[in-house]
């Protein structure tokens, strides 16, 4: 059964922070898809996407991240994807993903990255 997804948001000084918690499939990206996209739109955006507590995620969330990622970019900012479980981390590696999205093994090692003025080199 898939479990229903929840999504807070946190904002800090200098980025972002979207903590997703649940499993990510077409009938439940919504909620996620209704925060990304328009924090992505934003000018200049620095949005961290927390998946510590996201269990599984199908083809619908990759495509959602890879939005964000595009859309962040074209506005001067970005994406980052922060402490993967290993079956999400997976699905980044065996699509190839971790070539266009920033993935860092944790929270605190893409916030920090931010703190310390880098831009978002991720696979961390």
């Amino acid at each position: 059964m898939t479990e229903p997804l929840s999504v807070t948001v946190r904002n800090e000084p200098d980025h972002t922070v979207v903590v997703a918690h649940g499993d990510v499939y077409f009938d439940t990206v919504g909620p996620l898809r209704d925060v990304l996209l328009p924090l992505a739109a934003a000018e200049r955006p620095r949005v961290v996407l927390d998946l510590a507590n996201v269990s599984t995620c199908d083809s619908s969330g990759l495509n959602l991240m890879v939005q964000g990622h595009q859309l962040a970019a074209r506005n001067g900012g970005w994406l980052r994807l922060a402490a993967p479980q290993p079956v999400v981390r997976l699905a980044f590696e065996v699509t190839n993903l971790t070539r266009l999205l920033a993935v860092y093994d944790s929270l605190a090692a893409a916030t920090g990255d931010v703190r310390a003025g880098n831009g978002p080199a991720g696979n961390r």
